[in-house]
């Protein structure tokens, strides 16, 4: 199978401009694989937009990738509360990344700036 996913209103703004994409419904199992080959495009292309300092390609992007990982949440029937519980018990154990840390492998030569 090939083609790719696309949002809910793309098949009708295609037929507007005089289209005629070829459709189908995937079912659960399929529409997750399709959201983890999406995520991986948008962050290829997020990567991509970074490189070129593209702020709106960035943003763009992001969205996309949020958008996926709601819906693949969903597919996966992992309810968005327990999301928000891991993330809430993950924070007040381990903080987040405000301070902007890099744990370095191994001891470096020289010392490094910023530190």
């Amino acid at each position: 199978m090939s083609g790719r996913l696309v949002k809910d209103r793309i098949p009708a703004l295609q037929c507007d401009k005089g289209a005629r994409p070829v459709i189908m419904v995937l079912d659960k199992n399929l529409f997750a694989l399709e959201l983890q080959k999406r995520i991986n495009t948008d962050l290829a292309m997020l990567n991509d937009s970074i490189g070129r300092r593209d702020m709106d390609s960035m943003i763009h992007n992001i969205a996309n990738i949020q958008l996926c990982i709601k819906h693949l949440c969903e597919a996966w029937e992992i309810p968005q509360n327990a999301v928000e519980h891991v993330y809430s018990v993950m924070f007040n154990e381990q903080g987040g990344y405000d301070a902007r840390l890099f744990q370095m492998d191994e001891k470096p030569e020289k010392p490094v700036s910023g530190a």
